[in-house]
């Protein structure tokens, strides 16, 4: 679990940093409300001010939110991310470098990043935290944390469930009911705290190093369901407000000419191996075959987002045309999230995915290069004359 925990982690940090470079600096920034109450804030610095009917989607280098009311979700993905004041009637979805929740909701709170901060006003009925420093001073029923160190001066009263290497419980801890903790040392507890009996367990080193399927308990599983999925949602919300054109492409090429793009990202995918494979044997081509990877490895890790962004809003343009197209991305990929987690189908419906995105790009490129080998010959064409 936690191999998985750290690279949900990393991915999503990279993927916060880099469009913190390379897009949220952009001018144009987005600040939009459907008739049904959602609105969808993104751009350098989004400070929300205003109460939200529905559901709030945020995304930005730096997002805050504070002393405001959100009548039911709220997804936010930034490079910094504070939360401070908010009162949210369902479950917090955060992702950043550092996350810092100072608000209560009425369902759960679900958190990754490098540092994590829950404060004394936070509140939920769950929390889940994955990242490399977490602290949570707040009051929750159930608890789920995984990082390198994790520091606990808050209260929970029914279960408490904890992997990590450093776990230490200050002085204001009030922890009732079952408490799981597996690290490689032993908790410490500070003169002050209310703790119950733990159950402690020291971490296997060889848990990070292989990833047994077999001895994952269904907590451990369920928690890497929930980041994954939170993973692929805020993904396709940024490609969504920042890509949306290239959706609407690729869903209309797909409903256009689905066999055409669904085999050229087959075949892609198969020749995009074989060239890898040839040109690492070959030492000019090194560099080319290490860039090949790296773009390869970014579609790939975007297809699913991508994917089912596109299929989100292809989906409800048949059942409820008129839906904000944004929210119909993010849709999308949690029910896409989801199926990816089941066995078997899970693989089989990435793959579908890779092909997916793969063959759009294809396309479109295809596209540009003979519109480039048009404008050539017209070129030629106008020297002969002349």
């Amino acid at each position: 679990m936690k191999k998985r925990l750290l690279r949900f982690t990393v991915m999503m940090v990279a993927l916060l940093m880099c469009f913190g470079q390379a897009v949220w600096a952009a001018d144009d920034d987005v600040n939009a409300a459907d008739e049904a109450g959602n609105r969808f804030v993104a751009g350098n610095e989004v400070s929300v001010a205003e109460n939200v009917e529905n559901e709030l989607f945020a995304a930005g280098e730096t997002v805050k939110a504070r002393k405001i009311t959100v009548g039911n979700n709220l997804f936010a993905a930034g490079r910094d991310v504070n939360l401070n004041g908010a009162s949210v009637e369902g479950t917090v979805f955060a992702a950043g470098y550092t996350v810092g929740i100072d608000g209560k909701a009425g369902g759960n709170i679900w958190a990754a990043g490098r540092d994590i901060v829950l404060g004394k006003d936070s509140s939920a009925k769950a929390v889940g935290a994955a990242g490399k420093s977490i602290r949570a001073d707040g009051e929750y029923k159930v608890a789920y944390f995984a990082g390198e160190k994790v520091y606990i001066d808050g209260k929970v009263s029914k279960s408490l469930n904890i992997e990590a290497e450093e776990v230490e419980f200050g002085p204001n801890a009030e922890v009732t009911g079952v408490i799981k903790v597996e690290a490689k040392n032993e908790p410490l507890i500070a003169d002050g705290a209310k703790v119950s009996d733990i159950d402690y367990s020291v971490s296997d080193a060889s848990d990070d190093i292989t990833d047994d399927e077999d001895t994952e308990s269904p907590v451990s599983k369920a928690i890497d369901v929930v980041l994954s999925v939170i993973g692929v949602i805020l993904a396709a919300f940024i490609i969504a407000v920042f890509a949306g054109s290239s959706l609407e492409g690729s869903k209309r090429m797909v409903l256009e000419r689905p066999v055409v793009m669904l085999l050229s990202g087959l075949l892609a995918n198969i020749v995009a191996v074989i060239a890898v494979i040839a040109l690492c044997f070959t030492g000019f081509g090194l560099r080319t075959a290490v860039l090949g990877i790296a773009i390869f490895a970014a579609v790939i890790a975007g297809g699913t987002a991508f994917a089912s962004a596109s299929m989100g809003r292809l989906a409800f343009d048949r059942i409820r045309p008129g839906i904000n197209p944004v929210l119909a991305s993010v849709i999308g990929a949690a029910a896409v999230g989801l199926i990816c987690n089941v066995p078997y189908i899970g693989f089989l419906i990435s793959f579908v995915c890779e092909i997916y995105t793969l063959g759009y790009f294809v396309q479109m490129g295809y596209a540009e290069a003979k519109k480039l080998g048009g404008s050539r010959n017209v070129s030629r064409e106008l020297d002969t004359l002349e």
